[in-house]
């Protein structure tokens, strides 16, 4: 199994920092004089372990520089967006402001992390990953992770759980199906555009992984929506929240499978 793991760290910290910033949002909707500390800390410390991955993976992490010198670039633009966040992320923490900008505020810089990040990997030397399919995962991804945080969030009230839960249902329903479709369009690319194959992703020596991130990111987190009791236990919440994390992380493994091919190859992909 080839893998990048700073670039694995850094895909699966920045989905994850994207969805903690969409769950303050969320939060900030709901009740905008919640405060939005709750959840800062933990924006920040992705946002940074995800900058600092990057550059503890150069052989001179004094070029972390050099990266940020070309911001039209994939890598460039996606490292500054979470610096972006990191600093946001601080300022939360320390200011602690609370109203509904905040929660415009949170969404926007999600926003631009999350394209950011599709843009580092939506490249034509990477058929697999050429497409919108990549980006609507990413978002859908994201929501989902903020989707988990919020049913799982035990402060709120159990009639909000049952309104949330609903939603977790039709978000989660849509991730699975992009997440299919994702998959299903590697076996339609033809051998020489195709670095993985369909049989190695479901039967062969990555099926642990793309199972498992199955397992941990969809099957397991919908126990929380369809199954309310559970999330009165607060050991099962953090449970939920780790799987959610988990199954982020080792799709995170699976995308870094995909090293880019020499050459433009098999061009005219990025609609699907």
């Amino acid at each position: 199994m080839y893998t990048k793991w700073q670039m694995t760290f850094f895909l699966f910290l920045g989905i994850v920092n994207a969805g903690i910033l969409l769950c303050i949002a969320a939060k900030m909707i709901a009740d905008s004089e919640e405060k939005a500390e709750k959840y800062a800390l933990a924006v920040f410390l992705t946002s940074l372990f995800a900058v600092l991955s990057v550059a503890l993976g150069l052989n001179n992490p004094a070029g972390i520089i050099n990266i940020l010198a070309k911001p039209g670039t994939g890598l460039s633009s996606a490292v500054i967006s979470l610096a972006v966040s990191a600093v946001f992320g601080l300022v939360l923490f320390i200011r602690k402001p609370s109203g509904m900008y905040i929660a415009f505020a949170s969404a926007a810089v999600s926003a631009a992390v999350i394209f950011c990040l599709s843009k580092l990997y939506m490249i034509s030397t990477r058929p697999a990953l050429h497409t919108f399919l990549l980006l609507s995962l990413f978002i859908v991804l994201s929501v989902q992770f903020a989707s988990v945080l919020a049913v799982t969030d035990s402060s709120c009230s159990n009639s909000f759980f049952r309104k949330k839960s609903i939603i977790s249902l039709c978000i989660l329903s849509v991730s699975v199906l992009l997440f299919a479709a994702f998959i299903l369009r590697i076996k339609m690319l033809t051998p020489p555009d195709r670095i993985l194959s369909f049989e190695q992703l479901t039967s062969g020596s990555l099926a642990p992984v793309m199972w498992g991130a199955v397992l941990t990111m969809f099957v397991i987190p919908a126990l929380a929506s369809f199954i309310p009791a559970l999330r009165k236990q607060p050991a099962l919440n953090t449970i939920f929240r780790l799987s959610a994390a988990l199954g982020i992380f080792l799709l995170s493994i699976l995308i870094n499978q995909m090293p880019a091919m020499t050459g433009t190859v098999g061009g005219g992909r990025i609609l699907f």
